[in-house]
């Protein structure tokens, strides 16, 4: 699912990581990246959402973040088994 979006929204990353259980992305390009602090938990809230569409034992987590200030973003999609 998210190969297909970043190719659809223009986002650029590297897949760390890619297994059953865990995907590890880190975002260098962002289409979404704002200077508004304040409104970019909303992209993590998004990806939990669709995360728990596709499969309820999914979650999303954020390492690191380009609205707060940090190079690139880094997110970790997990499924508990």
């Amino acid at each position: 699912w998210w190969d297909i979006f970043f190719e659809l929204t223009g986002t650029e990353g590297i897949l760390l990581e890619r297994s059953k259980t865990i995907n590890r992305f880190r975002i260098t390009q962002c289409p979404w990246k704002i200077e508004a602090r304040d409104v970019s938990d909303w992209s993590l809230s998004f990806q939990n959402i669709v995360g728990k569409t596709i499969n309820p034992t999914a979650t999303a987590e954020r390492l690191k973040g380009m609205c707060a200030g940090d190079p690139y973003c880094e997110y970790v999609y997990k499924i508990e088994e």
